[in-house]
């Protein structure tokens, strides 16, 4: 069942007079040790005072960037732009040249007015933007310096599930960067479609590391803890990722029932939290285990569930789920609390497209995770090549139709009409095109690529997620999450390429032409492919979105322009197991 409002001020008002006293956001800056909390009472106060503010400022409909690190400041801004009838846009603080070229271009496509940031921030961005004049000389305001008296002249404007709420940009070129336009309708269903997905309710403690920034920290944690009337404890990502213990920590000391991230926070936690830290930890309340914003791995499932089970984590915590900014976040989930769903299927016969069942003992065989069906209202089809759906266990793309389906792009109206306006043979639609890959089998959607990064070779594909997986697995000196396949165009056909982050303790000991040979010999082994080029560059410089994800189509570009920060390149003449590349 779920409940309406006319937008989220209305959401956020009735749950201030609901929840006043009760905790909202309790922040862990040092991933530890709580340093701020906030009520909801107090959440509803600080962001009309704010929006009175900002409404003195800018004009209904106005964009403002939300420039901050995590912290509740962050949120207060988010809800304040709301209040005041403004379009929010978060976006990542700059600090190295890249972030900043790209706050610059999120700043000239959406032409904002304005941008929020914390009194600290901002003396950190005038320290790193100095020399850059569009973001000197662009208004800034510091919204710890707002005072709550201010709170008596805001006026709440007009507003209804139409109004836009925010721009979340999706992940993408520094130089072109795409705004994703969320009405408040889109993000109270998503809501709604997450509260039934993950049965929660006013007690479901949410714990996240997640940056504020992203979709799945923002909507799927932040607000979602909000909207449910529960308390969210949240931490920066980078104590998270510095000792990734402090993750589970928080879920144990808190008593959480929700928290997740992407499938590469979990394998962190296995393979990085040391025996001596897990004494004292307690799981056991852990009951929905998010996974999404990355292609779900059957061996991460099955190794932190091993690895974790005498902490009291139960495997069928883990919700492998799907999403994307343009369906403002969750599209598909199972049932909280049910074993994981596995789908062996031969992995050559995907290669051509086909989807074969088999046995998990079987040589060829290749584990898929399901992420669930459909959720209330939502519609989500399988189409071909020729836009006809796809019957139950064929390979097709996954198009969306749905309340929390965005509106568009932000002033990109051709975008929109190839994103947004799909329609099928039969006329069915509009739907969203999702680029996404995968299948329905006995109700569960699973997600087999990426459809602009498969590699197609000779009539051939292969996902470049199962090729990483591969070489991560296979390979100990590849950094975690720190490889990518991708394949570039040439006018003797395509050609795959593999660039891998080194381990850092390893680069001065390790023969690198040895390791990339074994990079080649396990690729052509595990997948039969030939790659072209393997090239070892330094750690922590595989191109990535701000979320982790990996941006292939990225690094295919950066090969090209020869701007990939290389340690080693494999000769192209080497011969692997019999095999001469060339």
């Amino acid at each position: 069942m779920t409940r309406h409002y006319s937008s989220w001020i209305t959401l956020a008002h009735q749950q201030a007079a609901n929840f006043q006293d009760k905790p909202a956001y309790i922040f862990l800056e040092d991933g530890e040790h709580a340093s701020h909390t906030m009520t909801y009472a107090e959440m509803d106060l600080r962001a009309r005072a704010l929006a009175a503010r900002l409404q003195k400022l800018c004009r209904p409909g106005d964009r403002v960037l939300l420039v901050y690190s995590s912290c509740i400041e962050n949120m207060v801004a988010f809800f304040a732009c709301l209040y005041a009838g403004l379009i929010a846009v978060p976006v990542v603080p700059p600090h190295r040249g890249t972030q900043s070229a790209r706050l610059e271009s999120i700043m000239m496509d959406c032409d904002a007015r304005l941008a929020l940031t914390t009194t600290r921030q901002l003396t950190a961005i005038e320290r790193h933007c100095s020399s850059n004049p569009l973001l000197r000389q662009f208004t800034w305001l510091a919204s710890d310096t707002v005072t709550r008296g201010e709170a008596a002249d805001w006026t709440e404007p007009p507003s209804n599930c139409d109004t836009l709420a925010f721009l979340q940009y999706t992940s993408g070129s520094t130089g072109s960067p795409k705004g994703v336009a969320i009405s408040h309708g889109n993000l109270l269903y998503n809501q709604a479609m997450m509260q039934q997905a993950f049965k929660t309710t006013d007690d479901s403690t949410i714990v996240s590391w997640l940056p504020i920034f992203h979709d799945m920290g923002l909507i799927g944690q932040m607000l979602h803890a909000f909207y449910a009337g529960t308390t969210c404890i949240f931490m920066p990502p980078m104590t998270f990722l510095q000792q990734p213990a402090r993750w589970l920590k928080a879920i144990s000391t808190y008593r959480a029932q929700i928290s997740g991230g992407p499938n590469f926070s979990y394998n962190l936690c296995e393979k990085k939290i040391p025996a001596a830290q897990l004494e004292g930890l307690d799981l056991s309340s852990w009951r929905v285990a998010l996974n999404g914003a990355e292609p779900v791995q059957h061996h991460t499932l099955e190794g932190f569930s091993q690895r974790f089970a005498a902490q009291g984590f139960r495997k069928s915590a883990f919700y492998p789920g799907y999403g994307m900014a343009e369906a403002t976040l969750i599209i598909s989930g199972a049932p909280p609390e049910e074993m994981p769903v596995y789908l062996w299927v031969d992995k050559v016969a995907l290669r051509k497209d086909r989807i074969v069942p088999m046995s998990s003992s079987a040589c060829s065989a290749q584990p898929l995770v399901g992420c669930g069906a459909h959720i209330l209202d939502e519609i989500i089809v399988i189409v071909d090549a020729n836009s006809r759906p796809c019957p139950d266990g064929q390979n097709g793309e996954i198009w969306v139709a749905g309340s929390h389906v965005a509106c568009g792009y932000w002033a990109r109206p051709e975008a929109t009409r190839e994103t947004f306006h799909a329609y099928m043979s039969d006329s069915r639609g509009p739907f969203l095109r999702t680029g996404d890959l995968g299948f329905m089998k006995n109700g569960n959607l699973f997600i087999t690529g990426r459809l602009k990064d498969v590699i197609i070779l000779q009539g051939t594909k292969y996902y470049p997620q199962d090729i990483e997986a591969t070489i991560q697995a296979e390979i100990p000196a590849v950094r975690p999450h720190g490889v990518a396949a991708f394949s570039i165009s040439h006018p003797d056909g395509e050609r795959a390429i593999v660039a891998a982050e080194v381990q850092r303790e390893l680069l001065r000991k390790t023969d690198l032409q040895h390791l990339a040979n074994s990079i080649r010999r396990v690729v052509s082994e595990g997948h039969g492919l030939v790659l072209h080029d393997v090239v070892l560059i330094r750690p922590g410089t595989l191109p990535k979105t701000t979320s982790g994800k990996i941006q292939r189509r990225r690094c295919g570009d950066l090969y090209q322009s020869e701007g990939l920060h290389i340690c080693h390149k494999a000769a192209t003449h080497e011969v692997i197991t019999g095999v001469t590349v060339s």
